[in-house]
């Protein structure tokens, strides 16, 4: 099978690992957006690894083989990100547009660690110097609808500075972010979103990570077996000077991630700012009713004892040390104008934030022990990229080479490009990068053919591999293709 395809130009993106981004990352790759990932190694996986591990999850749920995109192992605290000449050589040549998702969500100043400061402020100012380097003038920018502060009444979209308060250093820390992307005049298009308080998938209550709406239910869901009252959630809203009538804008981390991936995926929307906001708020005390409701259904069970309860007055210092720093996170929200958002996505409405929704995104948090301890990272048995690294030779870079664009869907898989000489592989290139051909194939069919199980011309004949064409018409490639890829892989086996 022989296709066409146009010239590949890949979407920077930060964040990746964290909760939003899971979902920005599926939705690009599903919406056929390229994307290239900048993410961190942790202590026990690569940076590579770390997003394999998304990879999988979502292919499991989707039970469908998705595209590997390239991955750099990059630092938004370190000038250039970190990153190598090489490889900002190979962003400048090939990346068209960044998404800068990533941010901190912590809501004090920490001396220690810098955070929020550290990535929300020198983070960002960071990533627009790269941009500007790499020549990338296209930005999209996840904020925050709370740069607004403690205003009340109506928020426009258009609105950004008006000499608002914050209420805390998140949110100090992302509106002067905003501000400084703002100010960027290398951009030729800014587009801004700026969701509410994300919680977790509207359908099965997934999610990475416990802020806000989740802080009241761990705190108390962590003391729920010394509780003298399995149903007296609501009284500690008096003690954090809430009156239960504050309402809060919450929205599921699926339809936020929809409606980004839309906006991206259409350019004549680009350049605006969005309000990713709810239809309907939540009033507080409907929020701790469905708590308390949480503890009773979902907690393990109190001991028929009453040795070890905590009385309420000790309950409610608890809570309330707690839940300092989230004081002003639970006070009642403003108004959040959607004008430019309903013009562009009226078919993705928001699902209704209801109490169903609600006990899902409970049920799933204390199930899952507020993500703690954190699961390993699934290890794959066959990576494509380490595979091919064990065979590239150095030739002469003056020999004629055909570029072959190689997409490996699926565990293990890879987007790269191989530049062969004869029978030889002579570099291995991440991404897809000026190709004279590109030849599409599952990770299952790809190791079949290097452990010799399949020829090359029996998987392209039975529509295991498909093939595109690029520089030359396709008469001519196509020979070039098979012979090259099956001298390649005739090269790997005999290795």
């Amino acid at each position: 099978m022989v296709l066409w395809r146009v010239i590949v130009a890949y979407h920077l993106l930060t964040g990746a690992t964290g909760l939003l981004g899971n979902y920005l990352l599926k939705g690009c790759l599903t919406a056929g957006l390229d994307v290239a990932v900048l993410a961190r190694p942790s202590r026990v996986a690569t940076e590579k690894e770390r997003v394999e591990d998304i990879m999988l999850r979502w292919e499991r749920l989707l039970q469908r083989d998705l595209p590997r995109p390239p991955v750099f192992a990059a630092d938004l605290s370190e000038s250039d990100l970190a990153l190598d000449i090489p490889t900002r050589k190979w962003m400048a040549e090939n990346c068209s547009a960044f998404i800068h998702n990533a941010a901190s969500l912590t809501f004090e100043a920490n001396e220690k660690t810098g955070e929020p400061t550290r990535t929300n402020i020198d983070g960002t100012r960071n990533v627009l110097a790269l941009c500007e380097e790499l020549g990338i003038r296209r930005m999209h920018y996840v904020s925050t609808a709370y740069i607004c502060g403690l205003r009340q009444g109506r928020i426009l979209e258009s609105e950004v500075d008006v000499g608002q308060t914050p209420g805390n250093a998140y949110e100090e820390t992302k509106l002067e972010a905003e501000k400084m992307v703002r100010a960027a005049d290398f951009l030729d298009s800014l587009t801004v979103y700026r969701p509410a308080i994300i919680i977790g998938d509207s359908q099965t209550g997934y999610t990475t990570t416990f802020h806000g709406f989740y802080t009241p239910l761990r705190i108390v869901h962590g003391v729920s077996h010394k509780l003298p009252i399995r149903n007296g959630v609501r009284m500690l809203l008096g003690p954090l000077g809430l009156t239960g009538s504050e309402f809060k804008n919450f929205v599921p981390v699926d339809w936020v991630a929809s409606i980004i991936c839309h906006v991206m995926s259409n350019q004549k929307y680009h350049g605006a700012t969005y309000h990713l906001t709810p239809q309907n708020a939540v009033d507080v005390e409907t929020m701790y009713d469905q708590i308390s409701e949480a503890i009773i259904e979902f907690s393990p069970p109190r001991p028929e004892s009453t040795s070890g309860l905590l009385d309420f007055k000790e309950l409610t210092e608890m809570f309330v040390d707690q839940m300092t720093s989230y004081r002003a996170y639970w006070r009642d929200d403003p108004v959040f104008d959607t004008t430019n958002l309903q013009a562009v996505a009226p078919h993705l409405p928001c699902p209704r934030i209801d109490k169903e929704m609600l006990m899902r995104a409970s049920q799933y948090a204390v199930e899952n022990n507020f993500g703690w301890p954190a699961p390993a990272p699934q290890k794959v048995d066959f990576d494509v990229e380490r595979a091919f690294s064990q065979v590239v030779v150095n030739g002469d870079p003056d020999e004629p080479t055909q570029r072959i664009g190689l997409h490996v869907f699926g565990e293990g898989g890879t987007q790269c490009t191989l530049s062969i000489g004869g029978k030889r592989i002579l570099a291995m290139e991440p991404g897809i990068c000026n190709p004279d051909g590109h030849a599409y194939l599952n990770s299952r069919t790809f190791r079949r053919l290097w452990l010799g199980e399949s020829s090359f011309d029996e998987a392209w004949r039975s529509g295991q591999v498909a093939l595109q064409s690029c520089q030359l018409p396709r008469v001519e490639l196509l020979p070039s293709i098979q012979t090259a890829l099956t001298a390649a892989l005739g090269d790997v086996v005999s290795s």
